[in-house]
């Protein structure tokens, strides 16, 4: 019987237009930043990205953190040694870093992150945030923070 087919295509298409209409992923909001292009990822993924420029290009994408949707941010950065530390809602971080390896430019924008995790390995910077990311300020400061190291910049 045709009948349940079409009724489950019709179900799955209005879950489909409720879940875009509401912006799972915060796409609006990373697209309303200033210079903000929706590309592929240059990491090789099939997922959309989103590049931010405010001197180093930032890029945004959607991500899987403990099992649900979470906003990510990363930067290319020069060679630096590689650490993890979580950063909590105040911009306090919590861990032990190298010396140097928060940029001092950088370092402002901690209190307007939110909380999340900053991984730094051999070749990029990330910031993980704890949910999907919907605060155009809150994204700036993530952009501002991640384009310092990029920069290199109070090294």
């Amino acid at each position: 019987d045709p009948q349940p087919s079409k009724q489950a295509a019709h179900a799955a298409l209005i879950a489909l237009a409720e879940m875009a209409a509401s912006d799972v992923f915060g796409l609006t909001s990373l697209l309303s930043l200033p210079g903000a292009q929706l590309g592929p990822d240059p990491d090789g993924s099939t997922a959309r990205v989103v590049e931010v420029h405010t001197g180093s290009p930032v890029i945004f994408r959607p991500t899987e953190g403990s099992g649900a949707v979470i906003t990510e941010a990363s930067a290319i950065a020069p060679p630096a040694q590689p650490f993890t530390a979580h950063i909590e809602q105040s911009g306090a971080v919590q861990g032990s870093l190298p010396p140097a390896s928060i940029p001092l430019s950088a370092a402002a924008e901690l209190p307007r992150l939110g909380g999340g995790e900053l991984v730094r390995d051999s070749r990029k910077v990330s910031f993980r945030w704890q949910e999907v990311v919907s605060d155009r300020d809150v994204l700036m400061a993530g952009a501002r923070f991640l384009s310092a190291f990029g920069a290199g910049d109070g090294r």
